[in-house]
């Protein structure tokens, strides 16, 4: 069927191949064959089409990382409950990207909204002495404060990434606010 040749192509080039010796191919192969476009449309109310498909990639992925795939006891609520979490995380994702992305100004109001010297003076040095301050944080502190507050990962998904437990990925953020209200304050 080409559902399941087109998803099973997409995961037998990814980095995590070799999971696919783990965990039964069959299973795998038959929820995608049975869910594959269905997954892909139910993805696609929510994001464009190529991110859809990402996404179904990425739900197919985490389903082969499953310890026990075959011991869930509804595979298509978890299938599609796992692809709505990594839509919902897919679009924090961009609109976090987006917030902190320039947008295009059309220029005769480009003058005008520009800030003074004095303001863009000020501004600069108060993101150096920030930047300033977040690199005094130990190095795994940083990294779980950025990955929160600039890329918008939960902290499920920096536990994950960092290889530590969600309850310590919650301290460094919270040590690290703590550590630049204290070094900011006026």
């Amino acid at each position: 069927m080409i559902i399941n040749a087109y998803f099973l192509t997409l995961l037998l080039n990814s980095p995590t191949k070799d999971l696919m010796s783990v965990v039964k191919n069959d299973f795998v192969s038959g929820l995608i064959e049975q869910h594959g476009w269905n997954l892909v449309r139910f993805l696609s109310a929510r994001l464009r089409r190529q991110d859809a498909e990402d996404v179904a990639q990425q739900t197919y992925l985490h389903l082969l990382q499953h310890p026990a795939p075959g011991e869930i006891s509804n595979p298509a609520a978890y299938l599609y409950r796992t692809a709505a979490n990594l839509a919902i995380d897919a679009l924090r994702r961009e609109n976090t990207r987006l917030r902190f992305t320039e947008t295009e100004a059309d220029p005769d109001t480009l003058a005008t909204s520009m800030p003074s010297p004095e303001s863009a003076l000020d501004s600069n040095t108060r993101l150096r002495r920030f930047n300033a301050v977040i690199e005094e944080l130990p190095e795994l502190c940083r990294h779980a404060f950025i990955l929160n507050k600039l890329d918008g990962l939960t902290h499920s998904e920096i536990a994950e990434q960092l290889g530590l437990s969600k309850k310590t990925v919650q301290r460094y953020i919270l040590k690290a606010i703590e550590h630049c209200a204290t070094r900011l304050d006026p």
